[in-house]
């Protein structure tokens, strides 16, 4: 034996063919194997294997034109923040899956359907099982959610009858004509299409005139019905259009 070596266990000495020079074929080298030298290397091959065609899969997965649409609003539908994609009052925007993390707000109506929101930027002003109504920042925008069973009312009639109740208020209260002013998109609550009316007229109290911006915005699930209404100060109405859109965004309809 050579000196500074010394002798190699049985199970991992070599064989005598090996040991005369002479070629010794793969499955002599397998059988020589003990079965834990055989598991060990099956386990290497595998994890080998996984390794390189993650590799591959990374090498050819193409990357985002866009990225997030940061500098200009993303197409109708389109969804990269990867929440939900509804919404839509006046800008489609991607609600991104960390906004969840924000909405400390919520209320579950009497008919199954939630909403929430960021007490940042609403309050809660009042509630009953079958609405809620939030103030924004300031007090200078409301959000108004009404639901009803689908047997009692359609998405239609509840815009209508707060149609009918805010021009109680702003008698000229009459369709949008500024082409600026128009839906971009198409209106969602949740995840279901809605229909959207955007209004401008001004609320008159005493010798007060204040232009307003609304929009009403109502859909059906065949089991509810709802119609989310927004009334804004003319001066605030893209921010507070904005903070709405977080609110249909989240819109969940019953289970």
């Amino acid at each position: 034996m050579a000196e500074g070596t010394a002798p190699l266990p049985p199970a991992y000495a070599p064989s005598s063919a090996h040991a005369h020079g002479h070629f010794q074929p793969l499955g002599d080298r397998w059988a020589s194997l003990t079965p834990m030298r055989r598991v060990l290397l099956f386990a290497a091959v595998l994890v080998a294997v996984v390794v390189i065609a993650n590799l591959l899969a990374a090498v050819r997965q193409p990357t985002s034109p866009g990225g997030d649409c940061p500098s200009q609003p993303c197409g109708p539908g389109s969804n990269p923040g990867g929440g939900n994609p509804g919404g839509v009052i006046v800008k489609p925007g991607p609600h991104s899956t960390a906004t969840a993390l924000l909405l400390d707000g919520q209320w579950k109506s009497a008919l199954g359907s939630l909403v929430e929101w960021e007490t940042r930027k609403w309050t809660e002003s009042a509630r009953k099982d079958r609405s809620i109504f939030l103030l924004g920042s300031k007090s200078e925008f409301s959000l108004f959610v009404v639901i009803a069973p689908a047997t009692e009312s359609t998405p239609e009639a509840l815009a209508a009858d707060r149609l009918a109740f805010l021009k109680t208020l702003a008698p000229d209260l009459a369709d949008e004509s500024d082409p600026k002013r128009q839906t971009l998109g198409i209106p969602m609550i949740g995840n279901r299409q809605a229909t959207a009316s955007l209004l401008a007229g001004n609320y008159t109290k005493d010798q007060d005139v204040e232009p307003w911006s609304v929009a009403l915005v109502s859909a059906g699930d065949g089991r509810i019905s709802v119609v989310i209404q927004l009334v804004a100060a003319d001066a605030v109405r893209d921010s507070a259009f904005k903070a709405a859109d977080q609110v249909l965004g989240e819109f969940l309809w019953p289970e």
